[in-house]
């Protein structure tokens, strides 16, 4: 059973899109506390998901931290943000969960029938999400020892080995943020005491999307223009049809939050690069593209002659999503450019292009237009299921079917 690195990667993305480091802890799953298997990694998934599968295949659970921790360990004083309220089920029905008022936005199945949920929060300080974990397991008849906020729950696209091997998926996800109101917690009316305001509520048409401006907001002066174009990409994503005016009351209380740490007094700046952003964002927040990619099956054979390509695990990584594109675009064709599928695979585009361009010559993909500037190039995924074993067959009967 060989891990799904997509489906990992789309689960730490619904979970936290703008995270940029992570902490996975391993533990060997047949309870032997094998030395070798136990490891403690920090950092981007890309850069550790290779060492993450080999300690899989060999015996190990994978887990990651579900909230941030300081990259230097994952005790309590660790934990520097709070992203998500969880609760393990531990057997406990589903369910009520779907049905309540604030359903959960991440469900996840980590062995036949038992289910880890997420509620992605906007307010929840150190202090008050132990109390809101306990809550939650009281109201929904969760494991009572997962209730601290250091918890590491176990990373979907990795086998579960305890007993018969279980690949740990993702059964939901879904778009947007709770409050602790919203979750009718208790422990809430803490959390707002502490929380330093950065709401826009005020802002009518897009006050869903101002409760967590914070987290847009830039550390350093050179953070301005990279802060402003993510605030852009998850605005164009939640309300791709708000007005300019509600756009620039967005933008002016962003402003007027960041100004200590910017240091540009004049909002006709930031305004200014907003909206360039705006207009250049094309992948917004919340695309289909994220739960497309948990649609692939990594344990479906790819055809015989596919395999005698001879790529290697990024090349039939990518071959897997132009797949999948090309199910959902139907008879269509499918845009990808390199950049983003050296993101999707974890190659730079440099080296994706080139992929692209062998995928095209080996007859995998038909190139319908070439892209140009900020326009996406447009592929049709053209290889037969039951292709035949020798890829100059198949490559012979593209170009005749071309000429």
């Amino acid at each position: 059973m060989r891990p799904n690195l997509i489906q990992a990667q789309a689960f730490l993305t619904a979970l936290d899109e703008g995270a940029d480091s992570w902490s996975f802890q391993t533990f060997a799953d047949d309870g032997s506390k094998r030395k070798e298997l136990i490891r403690l990694l920090h950092g981007r998934f890309d850069k550790h998901s290779a060492a993450l599968e080999q300690l899989n295949i060999q015996g190990a659970g994978v887990f990651v931290s579900v909230n941030e921790t300081d990259g230097q360990g994952r005790k309590k004083g660790n934990i520097s943000r709070i992203r998500s309220v969880f609760v393990d089920l531990d057997g406990a029905p589903i369910d009520p969960l779907l049905n309540s008022q604030a359903p959960p936005h991440i469900v996840v199945e980590s062995s036949p029938g038992r289910y880890h949920a997420y509620w992605r929060v906007t307010d929840c300080d150190l202090e008050s999400c132990e109390p809101a974990l306990k809550e939650l397991i009281r109201r929904f008849g969760g494991d009572k020892s997962c209730s601290d906020r250091s918890r590491v729950l176990r990373l979907p696209g990795f086998a579960h080995r305890k007993g018969e091997p279980f690949m740990v998926r993702v059964a939901r996800v879904e778009p947007g943020r709770y409050t602790l109101a919203d979750l009718g917690l208790s422990t809430y009316r803490r959390a707002q005491k502490n929380l330093k305001s950065s709401s826009v509520s005020s802002v009518s048409s897009v006050s869903s999307v101002g409760d967590w401006m914070e987290r847009y907001l830039p550390d350093s002066p050179g953070g301005r223009n990279r802060s402003l174009f993510a605030l852009a990409r998850y605005l164009k994503g939640k309300q791709p049809n708000a007005t300019q005016s509600d756009l620039r009351a967005v933008v002016s209380e962003w402003h007027r939050l960041a100004l200590p740490v910017i240091g540009t007094a004049e909002f006709s700046v930031s305004w200014g690069d907003f909206m360039r952003g705006w207009g250049a964002v094309r992948v917004p927040f919340g695309s289909v593209l994220n739960n497309l990619l948990m649609e692939i099956d990594m344990t479906a054979e790819l055809p015989s002659g596919l395999l005698a390509l001879g790529y290697q695990e990024k090349g039939y990584l990518l071959i897997r999503i132009c797949k999948q594109l090309q199910r959902n675009a139907g008879d269509g064709v499918f845009f990808l450019s390199a950049r983003q599928a050296g993101e999707l695979i974890g190659a730079c585009h440099t080296d994706a292009a080139k992929m692209l361009y062998a995928l095209v010559t080996d007859g995998v993909l038909e190139l319908v237009t070439r892209g140009a500037g900020k326009m996406a190039s447009r592929y049709r995924y053209v290889w037969p299921d039951e292709a035949a074993g020798d890829p100059a067959n198949h490559r012979r009967c593209a170009d005749a079917e071309a000429a």
